[in-house]
């Protein structure tokens, strides 16, 4: 009985609870006004947009009454940084490093003290729903995007997606910042419809003013449109009551379970089920994780597939240096399954897909990045063995200094060695192994040791009687 009243009670009081809620995001318009909500005789107001100073994120409030003090949390953890700038007006701040759980979408809430007024309560709670927007959009009206980005869940991780579609149907689709094009973010749907998708990190990095042009290709000829990215409230509120019980947490609804299993595929993408925020809360519930059984069982095979690679460590490296790179690839690719501990996926097939490919990246950075994993070759100018290892670490040191991506090659240094992985192993094998040196034209105290590289002309200049390196050079246009 006394359960029940006290049920009946809680319910009674999360009833009488005076709140208002908005939308922000339903008036779009670049010139509406800030929002604001009015609860308990009291307004609250609060910038449209957060502003970015330098490393910082402020979003700036309002109240119709004066403040003793206030804090920002999420559920009951301190979150955001209170400063009460005036008596009626304050500021909420995060620093770049922090404000990723505010971009993914959680409820931030703003506790409000107040001078006491007869009549009014002395105590409120905002809520903000903040979201990835853009804005400053210019250029062709061929091209539409959604100014809101939608935090998802990919491959068990969160991606901010930024929707879109062209009015006619188009060869392609781009996304360049700053005039250099951003590799792997765009998919499309049909030959209209496009998303693009770009890690928490990254797109919070692009808030730093950067120019996105979004560049669609048609057989006429390519149109462009212009954007800067930020951070701007979406939904705003203020309760007189329990916060938690007024804005609940999400929970794994039937509705949402029914929507996460009846994905297609093996469900990577759950964009389709809701946003991030709200889809996490069936990990755990749904799917499977990344957790120390997959882990040993990935690592069986990651073990599996280094012992045959020997002959490719000794053309690598060398000979001398060939089982501490086969150690140094195991621990990459232990690195990259410890880095992936605890992702969460609707099915196994997307868990092992996912396992598989980690696997494979560490094996693409052990084959493109060598010199990370062993000791550098001893220089000893007067054994022409031991000038051809330096050599040969010369050509990789140089390798890992340059942009493949805006060249005829259009990848970066690990997709090279992962697609080309026997010819750059057959190149670096034949300076370590074979290329003689030659006199260096019209300076005697120099050699050069002339090879390839993936079909270009390669080159390593050292000096005769202390085998320094001078200058590397590998051929791209």
């Amino acid at each position: 009985m006394r359960a029940a009243l006290a049920l009946v009670l809680l319910v009674a009081c999360a009833d009488s609870a005076a709140t208002g809620d908005i939308d922000v995001a339903a008036d779009g318009a670049a010139d509406a006004a800030d929002p604001s909500v009015r609860t308990g005789d009291t307004t609250l107001s609060v910038g449209r947009d957060l502003t970015r100073r330098g490393d910082t994120f402020v979003l700036r409030g309002k109240t119709s009454r004066t403040l003793t003090g206030g804090s920002g949390f999420v559920i009951d953890d301190p979150y955001g940084q209170f400063a009460q700038v005036s008596p009626r007006t304050f500021e909420l701040t995060w620093s770049t490093t922090d404000v990723r759980s505010l971009a993914d979408g959680v409820d931030q809430m703003i506790a409000m003290d107040f001078v006491h007024a007869s009549g009014k309560p002395d105590h409120l709670t905002g809520r903000v729903v903040v979201r990835p927007r853009v804005g400053s959009l210019t250029g062709s009206s061929k091209v539409y995007v959604t100014a809101e980005l939608t935090p998802v869940v990919v491959d068990g991780l969160v991606v901010y997606r930024l929707a879109g579609h062209t009015t006619e149907a188009n060869a392609n689709v781009v996304l360049l910042v700053d005039g250099h094009e951003e590799r792997g973010v765009v998919t499309r749907g049909d030959d209209k419809a496009f998303a693009i998708d770009l890690t928490p990190d990254r797109a919070i990095a692009l808030t730093a003013g950067q120019d996105l042009v979004v560049n669609a290709f048609f057989p006429t000829g390519g149109v462009v449109k212009h954007m800067k990215l930020g951070l701007a409230v979406k939904k705003l509120g203020m309760t007189t009551g329990d916060a938690e019980q007024v804005w609940p947490r999400p929970t794994c609804t039937s509705a949402l379970r029914s929507c996460l299993t009846g994905l297609p595929g093996d469900g990577d993408d759950t964009g389709a089920c809701g946003d991030a925020v709200h889809v996490l809360a069936c990990q755990g519930t749904v799917g499977v994780t990344i957790d120390d059984v997959a882990m040993q069982g990935a690592l069986h095979d990651a073990d599996a597939q280094i012992a045959p690679l020997r002959d490719d460590a000794i053309g690598l490296v060398g000979a001398a240096r060939a089982d501490a790179w086969l150690a140094g690839a195991h621990d990459t690719i232990e690195q990259g399954l410890e880095d992936a501990f605890g992702r969460w996926f609707v099915t196994p097939a997307g868990r092992e897909r996912v396992l598989a490919a980690t696997l494979e990246a560490g094996l693409d950075t052990a084959y493109a990045r060598p010199l990370d994993l062993v000791p550098a070759a001893p220089v000893v100018a007067t054994d022409a063995a031991a000038m051809r290892q330096v050599v040969a670490d010369a050509v990789l040191a140089q390798l890992t200094t340059m942009d493949f991506i805006d060249t005829d090659f259009g990848r970066t240094l690990e997709g090279l060695a992962h697609e080309f992985r026997a010819m750059h192993v057959t190149d670096i094998r034949a300076f370590r192994e074979t290329v003689t040196p030659e006199p260096y034209p019209g300076i005697p105290s120099e050699d050069v040791y002339i090879g390839s590289w993936l079909g270009t002309h390669t080159e390593v200049v050292v000096e005769r009687a202390t085998g320094a390196v001078v200058s590397t050079l590998v051929e791209i246009d």
